[in-house]
């Protein structure tokens, strides 16, 4: 029997060698007992090796891929920015703020009954609104504004250089287009709801001041409204 090839393979490689082997192993299957050269056992050790090598090459890589996701500004399933690109901008518009004595209007947004909606139709359901309440907000505000999806039913819009009462006036308008809008979901027709908070910003305030303001302010609203235990509407195949 050829002697076991260490060279360093790559995936497919691992995995064409995993099915040769367990391909091998179906047909030896019963020898091991009266196994005299050692055929079968030689077969185990590679497969076993093969296995071995496979599993610490998807660990590191699973691991590569947590580390660039860290990295990364964007969400990866709505495509607009994450916590992390949003606060390196919101930390740039509150320096710019602070220089030309300026400010803006931040909105944080939660999506209302999206346990429900993942709890009774799956995740997937839950993907299809969080990505249509991403795209409703993005086509809403100007080319200058920041969407962002700062958790996992949170949004936040960042408004730069917004006069108080237009800015609180527009965000209120992006509020009633978001909770008259719908994504269809295979044969589901699901209403979005949302509670917004608004907050003005001025080169006093720290970002952190400013999201806590807001998500207080969110937090009332969603308190006011009633729970939706099936804000949906199923069609017959």
């Amino acid at each position: 029997m050829q002697g076991y090839d260490t060279a360093v393979r790559t995936d497919d490689e691992l995995l064409h060698d995993v099915g040769l082997i367990a391909e091998c192993l179906a047909r030896f299957e019963g020898l091991a007992a009266r196994d005299d050269s050692g055929e079968v056992k030689a077969l185990l050790e590679q497969a076993l090796v093969s296995a071995a090598e496979m599993q610490q090459r998807l660990a590191a890589q699973q691991e590569r891929i947590e580390k660039l996701e860290a990295l990364s500004p964007t969400d990866e399933l709505t495509g607009v920015l994450n916590r992390r690109g949003f606060m390196a901008h919101f930390a740039r518009a509150m320096a710019t703020a602070r220089r030309a004595g300026g400010g803006g209007i931040l909105a944080i947004i939660d999506v209302d009954d999206l346990k429900a909606i993942n709890d009774r139709l799956g995740h997937l359901a839950g993907d299809a609104v969080l990505k249509r309440v991403a795209a409703v907000l993005t086509d809403n505000v100007r080319e200058s504004d920041v969407v962002a999806r700062i958790g996992g039913d949170e949004f936040a819009v960042l408004l730069s250089d917004a006069r108080a009462g237009d800015g609180v006036d527009r965000c209120r308008d992006l509020e009633r287009i978001v909770n008259n809008s719908e994504v269809v979901h295979e044969n589901v027709q699901i209403s979005l709801r949302a509670s917004f908070g608004v907050e003005r910003y001025c080169l006093d305030d720290t970002p952190e001041e400013v999201i806590a303001r807001a998500d207080s302010a969110m937090y009332c609203d969603k308190r006011k409204k009633p729970r939706y235990l099936r804000p949906w509407k199923e069609y017959a195949n």
